[in-house]
């Protein structure tokens, strides 16, 4: 993301590029200068332009025939364009217009007036190419939508379809138009067929709803489906979004699993078991890597990727160990990271020490990881710059309930201390980076830096499933 909006001014005068330049600069803006309208449009081509300040009067292309150009380029076609001009007539003003300019700016120019019409368009730049990404993101949606596996069903409360993607109706031996013209109730089996408004009623109730049905294929067959339901309100009527897919293959699964194994936790084990299985290759390609690498910043960004991809994949492992698959005990994934961090990033591991308070706290793997990742990045943040010249030292890290349903994560050291008057927003390291990013992101939390006696962080977040 650019920092400051960049403006290219294009103007056959040095002394009037000299002059807008000097309006511009000091209010933040960035300047790309052109002598001539060809130099301008090879300016658009190699630079990120915001906004164009264009002369209209100047030798070989002169800011009209730039105006239609830029216009004609799918790139640009957007992009603000003010004529600063001394023309003055209506039909020089009509033909500016007509080319596709937004807006003039008289010759001698108003310093009040340029920044105002600046600001202005680059507000609606702004809005353009927000509504650019929508529209990207819509058309990507509609793209994933027919592409996907699974079967996707937008109807209202009766039933009746208002949209199905292509996997609905070819799994189902029917063109789209055979499927849109069935209700829903025709689809599913008899068996199935006297839950369907208990279900509605329970999805207007409580916003969505998964569960198994069976589906009638047009040649007769069936096919058992599971569907995750949403409940939508859109312009004031409820509708219904289901994902739907199809299970056959699971239910024959199914018949042959031991009766006192539950089907749901053998795939959510084997996820895990390949999640943190395709983590370790990584981790061991990038040890790989390293071996070859005599740079030792390159070094060192590796391995802390490599820690970061590690802090994950025990979160994996520990739910693969675990009865419980839902959730991890924290204490013991800490005392286990926190180790492995010692002994990588010191070759003495008596020299720093871990104090880890063993309250009971279990996390789903939503709130884990990221609470993983910033334990990671806070330890080996203390282990690389904490304890220079081989001094000794202590890291203590506790994970509490706290009041008002929060969780408090505090990681601290008794080092050197954090430089005085980081902000870790600006910071200019990655790790620290990655920590606010997750704490404000994916915890929903915010953070305390208390740099007095060592450094000690105070993280405050809820669980996922607790976030409103």
């Amino acid at each position: 993301m650019k920092d400051k909006p960049v403006i290219l001014v294009v103007d056959d005068q040095p002394q009037n590029i000299e002059l807008l330049e000097a309006y511009l600069v000091p209010q933040g803006y960035e300047i790309v200068k052109a002598a001539n309208g060809e130099e301008a449009l090879g300016k658009l081509a190699g630079n990120p332009i915001d906004l164009i300040l264009l002369d209209v009067m100047m030798p070989g292309i002169d800011g009209f025939e730039v105006t239609r150009r830029v216009r004609q380029d799918e790139n640009t076609r957007l992009l603000p364009i003010i004529l600063v001009t001394a023309l003055r007539e209506k039909e020089d003003r009509v033909r500016g217009i007509e080319a596709g300019c937004d807006d003039f700016v008289s010759k001698p120019v108003d310093k009040i007036e340029l920044l105002a019409r600046v600001r202005s368009l680059l507000k609606v730049k702004a809005y353009n190419d927000l509504l650019t990404n929508y529209r990207n993101e819509l058309e990507l949606r509609a793209h994933l939508l027919d592409s996907a596996t699974d079967s996707i069903f937008l109807h209202d409360v009766e039933g009746n379809f208002i949209y199905v993607n292509e996997a609905a109706y070819k799994t189902r031996g029917y063109t789209k138009d055979e499927l849109m013209a069935i209700n829903l109730h025709e689809l599913d089996t008899p068996e199935y067929a006297g839950l369907i408004e208990p279900n509605i009623e329970y999805l207007i109730n409580h916003g969505e709803a998964p569960f198994e049905s069976a589906h009638l294929n047009k040649d007769g067959s069936v096919m058992p489906v599971e569907i995750h339901a949403h409940i939508l309100n859109i312009n004031g009527k409820k509708q219904i979004l289901s994902v739907i897919r199809d299970i056959t293959e699971r239910k024959k699964t199914e018949e042959i699993i031991q009766a006192s194994l539950k089907e749901k936790e053998t795939l959510l084990k084997e996820v895990h078991h390949r999640v943190k299985n395709n983590m370790q290759v990584i981790s061991s390609l990038l040890h790989l890597q390293a071996l070859n690498i005599r740079d030792k910043d390159a070094l060192a960004m590796l391995k802390d990727s490599q820690s970061r991809i590690q802090s994950m994949a025990l979160v994996y492992n520990k739910l693969y160990q675990s009865r419980n698959l839902a959730s991890i005990d924290m204490s013991d994934y800490i005392e286990e990271l926190t180790g492995g961090l010692i002994k990588s990033y010191t070759h003495n591991p008596d020299r720093v020490t871990a104090s880890i308070d063993p309250s009971d706290v279990f996390l789903g793997i939503d709130t884990a990881i990221p609470c993983g990742l910033v334990i990671n990045e806070l330890v080996t943040n203390s282990l690389k710059y904490a304890f220079p010249e081989n001094r000794t030292g202590k890291i203590a890290i506790s994970l509490k309930e706290g009041g008002n349903q929060e969780l408090e994560l505090v990681v601290s050291d008794n080092g050197v201390g954090i430089p005085e008057g980081i902000n870790m927003e600006k910071s200019s390291t990655l790790g620290l980076k990655l920590v606010t990013n997750l704490v404000r992101e994916q915890l929903d939390g915010k953070i305390e830096l208390d740099g007095s006696q060592g450094t000690t962080f105070k993280i405050t977040f809820h669980r996922a499933k607790e976030k409103k």
